[in-house]
């Protein structure tokens, strides 16, 4: 069945050297690189005891989304899309170590349970691109908080660049995966994040003299 299902991906009916494979391993490169990012995020809440300016909502919400981006993967046959869903791992972690270090607010809590639905949605509800397109704009708005956080705070606190760096050289890439592989949902969000990223980015380097984790 494995073998089956393998045959019929997006990336094995496309394969050469064309720019859809390309696409699609460098989003499978920076999906394991992300997931190096994310850990990398949770030593810095674990070992500073600490969750300054790292939005728990942002966290939160993706945890989610990459619980019904995996399932979704499965729907349109994408390997990419699989790959890149298992990244609920190291987010899940990260959501345990802002709870045990930072703390939930009252709004974060009932945000938990709420976002705990979305991938139920993904996998019982048959129009799969419509809600998966909903669910993605859902994360626009949840991510929208990081750099939210860094600007209300005046300060880049304990998000580590490495992580928004890297997320944003992976956004870059399923832009154009997106555009290859005719995946209408991943056009639009995707080009929205790209500017939110960059945004987090330039903010993080405009206050990151108060206590940010520096570049090695």
């Amino acid at each position: 069945m494995l073998i089956e299902f393998f045959h019929q991906t997006i990336e094995y009916q496309r394969w050469g050297f064309n720019m859809l494979t390309v696409s699609s391993l460098a989003t499978i490169f920076f999906t394991t690189v992300l997931g190096w990012a994310f850990w990398k995020q949770d030593q810095t809440v674990r070992e500073r005891h600490s969750g300054k300016s790292v939005s728990a909502l942002w966290h939160t919400y993706y945890a989610f989304l990459s619980l019904s981006t995996l399932i979704y993967g499965f729907h349109v046959t994408s390997i990419a899309l699989i790959y890149n869903g298992l990244l609920c791992i190291p987010r899940f972690s990260i959501i345990l170590g802002l709870r045990r270090y930072k703390g939930f607010a009252l709004t974060e809590k009932i945000s938990l349970a709420v976002f705990a639905v979305l991938p139920i949605a993904m996998y019982i509800l048959p129009w799969k691109d419509q809600t998966f397109l909903v669910i993605a704009f859902g994360s626009i708005i949840a991510y929208a908080f990081q750099p939210w956080e860094i600007w209300k705070n005046k300060s880049a606190g304990d998000v580590d660049i490495r992580l928004i760096i890297t997320y944003f050289i992976a956004t870059l890439f399923w832009v154009i995966y997106s555009y290859i592989a005719n995946i209408w949902s991943l056009m639009i969000i995707n080009r929205i994040m790209l500017v939110l990223v960059g945004l987090t980015i330039v903010l993080w380097f405009r206050y990151r003299q108060r206590t940010a984790p520096k570049l090695p």
